[in-house]
């Protein structure tokens, strides 16, 4: 009755733990999680009394019902002692979970840094072959807006047609100046634009650092070695497979996780 007692109050105790854990705060939902462990307890307090009806019944039936009640309140211990035991390994197991997810995104995005620096440097070399093309234009056009000759001027005189003598200065200007200034013009503002990009593409790339993406990786799989060393389940099954507890795959952690559990 005393071992009966400890395990109707580990299993109770566990079953509070575990309804408060995953309730999420709701009141209700954390009774309806507790009636299923009270039942479990009423069944498991009967085992006692079935093991001394099976010895002491002289009618061959009582003791058949009572050994087949003895069977299925084995069964409800092997409920209640298994979800102790996976309760028991399953802050490491998650700790392990979240480390190795963590250590996948550090690899994932390590695998990633060498398209990104690329496509980076990519982005530079186009920014500045632009870059060079607007310059080239522009020096172009101030050269051949140099080349122009320069604006005529003369006097023009003569009689109007009230009789008056009349003298004016007339300048005329290259008709090509002004479409050469607009190009200027022009090229000065596409400059701007593409000094900008430039400037982003440069700040963009110089952020993509591949030394960076290594040392995440390499604490990120550090963290996970310390996570699965903390994991007694790892570690029994790395024993019995043979290998690295780092190396050892959820299946097989899984695997023996229901060995260890219900066995």
């Amino acid at each position: 009755y005393f071992v009966e007692a400890m395990v109707i109050g580990a299993s109770l105790w566990g079953a509070w733990l575990f309804a408060g854990y995953y309730s999420d705060g709701d009141e209700r939902a954390f009774y309806f999680m507790l009636l299923a462990p009270l039942v479990y307890a009423a069944v498991e307090l009967c085992r006692v009394p079935l093991g001394i009806l099976a010895r002491t019944q002289r009618s061959y039936l009582v003791r058949a019902l009572a050994i087949i009640g003895i069977i299925f309140a084995a069964g409800v211990t092997t409920k209640s002692v298994s979800q102790l035991g996976e309760m028991m390994f399953h802050p490491r197991l998650m700790d392990a979970a979240k480390a190795k997810t963590t250590l996948k995104d550090a690899q994932a995005d390590r695998a990633s840094i060498d398209t990104r620096i690329a496509a980076a440097d990519s982005r530079v070399a186009q920014y500045t072959t632009e870059l060079d093309q607007i310059e080239k234009r522009a020096a172009d056009n101030a050269s051949q807006l140099a080349g122009l000759p320069a604006q005529r001027c003369e006097r023009i005189s003569g009689t109007n047609s009230r009789g008056q003598r009349y003298s004016n200065l007339k300048c005329v200007t290259d008709p090509r100046t002004a479409t050469l200034n607009a190009s200027v013009a022009k090229a000065g503002g596409d400059r701007a634009i593409v000094v900008k990009s430039l400037e982003d593409a440069r700040k963009a790339r110089a952020e993509l650092d591949r030394g960076a993406a290594d040392r995440k990786v390499a604490d990120a799989e550090q963290a996970y070695r310390n996570s699965v060393n903390r994991s007694q389940l790892h570690s029994f099954t790395a024993m019995v497979y043979g290998v690295d507890p780092i190396e050892v795959r959820d299946a097989q952690v899984h695997a023996f996780l229901r060995i260890f559990v219900f066995v």
